[in-house]
């Protein structure tokens, strides 16, 4: 799994995510669920795709999390 994004960024401004699962035995349709964790562990956003955006509402330090699952159990 390769993850892309910012390891920081400013309040306000956008930020850009991707995921990529590449290897043998991971073909077809993989299921990508983001979170954004605020310093207290509580979610403070989701997406899904291969790709995920992210504003900041507020300054602070944030986890991104990524979880993908392949639903034919490949």
């Amino acid at each position: 799994m390769n993850i892309t994004g910012p390891a920081s960024g400013v309040n306000g401004t956008l930020l850009t995510f991707g995921g990529l699962l590449a290897g043998a035995g991971y073909e077809g349709n993989i299921q990508a669920t983001w979170h954004v964790l605020d310093e207290k562990n509580a979610i403070v956003a989701t997406g899904s795709g291969s790709q995920f955006l992210y504003l900041p509402a507020a300054p602070g330090r944030y986890t991104v999390q990524l979880q993908l699952v392949d639903p034919s159990g490949g």
